[in-house]
């Protein structure tokens, strides 16, 4: 066999006749950096070389187009310079002159890529009406045959087509947590918007009981905002998410834990238990989901109409809010104006006893406040989106066990708006005005304080109406696929 082997990998050289994308080149695979390649030409010590780490790539495939030789195809990514959270697809052909190279060269390549932490079977939830409504197109066309190729069992059921499919989709999470089974998915992921990923997060969690999640969750962005997704993964691209969930990357991320209630009397009314991944919001942000419901065929631009009209209207909310302070500690004021990134280490951070049991049965309360407000909102992430590029609450973590409530008292349209613009150019701080409150905390409990008038709650997207909302931020509650924001 003519090529250098060793303890490293395999090499060939120029003497081997590989051409890499019809260039003459040097080849070599090894433990450290995986596949790369030189150019021929570019021979100037520790320069041109050309570096595919092989948990980095996609699949590699022996090539039966290539006339001449015998080919390798190598499927990976580049990120982009500009923006190293998106990432765009990469081929690259390796041709060899003879089978045993083509061979060796494959098999040292697999071999590299085997982990653990990749998924072989995913189950997807399609919801096939979200964003433009080609969801199940896209599905098709771009989602399944990118798994295939990397090797992945791809299972499909749609949400919103039918009761029967709702009913299927249930069957299989229990069939996914039954006591003595084996979950037959390594991961469930929702494509469609925040809402289809809501929806999942809550039947998996109504499903799955007291008992944990028993697979990643993911999300593919193809909605109006992908709030979630450019929280997860720093941005709405459809392949950078899909290729988070092949690699298999892994995080154990909060979540909002968020209790409803349809009257005022806790003990007498209807109780309902929700989980939120990014925000539970009333006031001014509900009432854009709201009226902007009706207004789907214009698209993400429907929300900049609805929220114009509802800041000229500028109507306030009488709530009473109760709240506890979070008792979380930073290493000094550095680390608390950290924004989250894929290598946090606020996020690495174990949870402290208060925080990792949910709600608990308090009788005390730091604070209680009874105002007129022009929109409460209650965030225990970033809330990154188009809208708010550095994450509406700018110093929002994936894990850190915390939440933060945000009070907007009653103000002139203007105030209101000089506000807005604040969280959707550089995120909120501790410091937005003496109309806005901020505060830190662990548990959260808005209540209506207008005789028979319920709030109207904005979860992730989606809408609830209640007289009581309890939220509490639960740490490292939910596993996803996600590495954070590349920044």
């Amino acid at each position: 066999m003519d090529l250098e082997e060793g303890l490293a990998g395999v090499s060939f050289g120029l003497e081997h006749g590989v051409f890499v994308d019809n260039h003459p080149s040097e080849v070599r695979v090894c433990s450290e950096n995986g596949f790369e390649y030189r150019i021929k030409g570019n021979r100037k010590e520790g320069h041109g070389w050309s570096c595919f780490p092989c948990q980095n790539l996609i699949a590699v495939k022996r090539a039966i187009d290539i006339p001449a030789g015998y080919g390798v195809y190598i499927y990976t990514f580049e990120k982009k310079a500009w923006k190293k959270s998106e990432w765009r697809p990469r081929r690259v052909c390796v041709r060899f002159q003879h089978k045993s190279q083509q061979e060796e060269f494959v098999s040292r390549v697999e071999q590299g890529m085997s982990s653990p932490r990749r998924p072989k079977s995913i189950l997807f939830l399609v919801n096939p009406v979200s964003g433009s409504g080609q969801t199940l197109s896209k599905y098709n066309s771009i989602i399944k045959p990118l798994f295939e190729l990397a090797g992945v069992s791809c299972d499909m059921v749609q949400t919103c087509a039918s009761s029967d499919e709702e009913h299927v989709f249930y069957k299989k999470m229990r069939h996914c947590v039954a006591v003595g089974s084996r979950c037959e998915y390594d991961g469930i992921v929702a494509v469609g918007g925040d809402g289809v990923f809501f929806e999942m997060m809550n039947t998996v969690n109504r499903v799955c009981g007291e008992s944990q999640v028993p697979c990643r969750l993911g999300h593919l962005p193809l909605g109006s905002t992908d709030a979630v997704s450019s929280t997860l993964h720093g941005t709405r691209s459809l392949f950078t998410a899909a290729m988070h969930i092949i690699l298999g990357d892994y995080k154990k991320v909060d979540t909002l834990q968020v209790e409803v209630y349809s009257g005022r009397d806790t003990e007498l009314s209807m109780k309902n238990t929700m989980t939120c991944f990014c925000i539970a919001a009333t006031g001014f942000m509900a009432d854009v989901i709201s009226s902007s419901s009706m207004l789907r065929f214009f698209g993400p631009f429907r929300y900049d109409i609805v929220g114009a009209l509802k800041l000229i209207q500028n109507t306030p909310y009488k709530c009473k809010i109760r709240y506890s302070h979070s008792e979380k500690t930073f290493n000094g004021d550095d680390e608390r104006a950290v924004q989250c990134h894929a290598e946090c280490s606020v996020c690495s951070q174990p949870a402290s006893t208060d925080m990792s049991h949910g709600i608990e049965n308090r009788s005390e309360w730091s604070a209680e406040i009874e105002d007129e407000f022009l929109s409460v909102m209650i965030m225990n992430q970033a809330c990154v989106s188009d809208k708010s590029t550095h994450g509406m609450y700018k110093y929002g973590h994936l894990c850190n066990g915390e939440g933060v409530l945000v009070m907007v008292k009653k103000c002139s349209p203007w105030l209101f708006f000089r506000f807005l613009l604040a969280m959707s150019t550089h995120g909120l701080s501790e410091h937005v005005g003496d109309h806005v409150q901020m505060v830190r905390v662990s548990k959260v409990q808005v209540t209506s304080a207008q005789d028979d008038v319920p709030l109207i709650w904005n979860l992730d997207g989606e809408l609830q109406v209640c007289h009581k909302l309890t939220a509490t931020p639960v740490h490292a509650s939910l596993p996803v696929f996600a590495r954070g924001i590349e920044r």
